[in-house]
């Protein structure tokens, strides 16, 4: 089991990649073959999230690392739509996804780049966690078992994370 953790703040959360699985989403976008994520936060146990979930997570994840990379090779934010379409970078490397969130059949991806970004996860339905990437005050990855996420749930990444086998993104960027 490969694993690359990253440790903020002197403690670490840990989102695992494990092989192997065959879990997929009904319908719409399918986890990678052969991943299966666990994600945990020190002093809890790890949660248990659904493979709708574990999509939802990956993709945000996704836009995180695709988000620092236009940020950073070609000075502004991108919209969803853009790292659907995919934009080339400096290097001339598409930065995009290689899915389209608006597939999900059970989640609404957005992005507001107003003022740096937010990117959230929100669950269709009931059942499913929510997730929200907020980096407007230099915020993490939060978490809610109960539907949309907000600033006030479980924050992942204050602690930290990793993403695995050695590939920053899942298998979800170009």
């Amino acid at each position: 089991m490969s694993r690359l953790a990253h440790t903020i703040l002197g403690s670490t959360a840990v989102l695992l990649l494990a092989v192997p699985s065959s879990a997929k989403a009904p319908a719409g976008i399918a986890l990678p073959k052969g991943t299966q994520l666990l994600a945990g936060y020190q002093g809890h146990d790890p949660l248990k999230l659904k493979p709708e979930e574990q999509v939802a997570y990956l993709i945000l994840w996704s836009i995180h690392s695709l988000e620092k990379r236009c940020h950073e090779e070609l000075d502004h934010y991108c919209k969803l739509d853009e790292l659907v379409r995919g934009v080339p970078g400096k290097d001339k490397r598409i930065i995009g996804l290689k899915v389209d969130p608006a597939r999900d059949p059970n989640y609404r991806y957005a992005i507001d780049t107003t003022s740096d970004y937010k990117t959230s996860a929100e669950p269709r339905r009931a059942g499913l966690a929510g997730f929200l990437d907020d980096q407007t005050t230099m915020g993490g990855i939060y978490y809610n078992p109960n539907g949309a996420a907000t600033r006030k749930d479980t924050e992942l990444t204050s602690n930290g994370w990793g993403v695995g086998p050695g590939a920053e993104g899942g298998d979800y960027q170009r």
